[in-house]
């Protein structure tokens, strides 16, 4: 089972993130053109981070199959199906997630709640069969 974000959360990230890749690139070039190399560099640096942010949060799913559970995209991380107990809402104002725990209690990964809403969490909680404890107030 593959689940991906949600179109109309994927057009706000990227709505939100495109445009400080476009800042950063240019003052980026506007460092380039003053000599200034250092600031230069790091402005395009900052433009890359947020273009990767951009592409790799948009293009982001999560796989299950028989043997493990996965995110694939920004960072990878895989846990073995047979280690997964829950998956758990964290409801923080600041930064709430989905987090995948396994079975000694630790989060083996999380994903962003607004590109994945509860729904497709509750189906690939039954999938796994799994328990989704949701505390707090999830995204739709």
């Amino acid at each position: 089972m593959t689940i991906r974000p949600v179109r109309s959360s994927v057009a706000v990230a990227l709505v939100l993130l495109v445009p400080f890749v476009a800042i950063f690139a240019w003052f980026g070039v506007i460092a380039f053109t003053k000599h200034e190399w250092l600031a230069a560099v790091m402005f395009e640096v900052a433009a890359v981070f947020f273009g990767y942010l951009a592409y790799a949060g948009v293009s982001a799913s999560v796989v299950a199959d028989h043997e493990n559970v996965r995110r694939t995209r920004p960072w990878p991380r895989t846990c073995r199906r047979a280690e997964l107990a829950a998956i758990r809402f964290r409801g923080s104002f600041v930064s709430p997630a989905w987090s995948f725990i396994r079975t000694d209690g630790s989060t083996a990964f999380t994903i962003g709640p607004y590109l994945f809403p509860q729904d497709m969490m509750r189906s690939l909680a039954a999938y796994l069969e799994v328990p989704l404890e949701v505390t707090g107030a999830p995204s739709r």
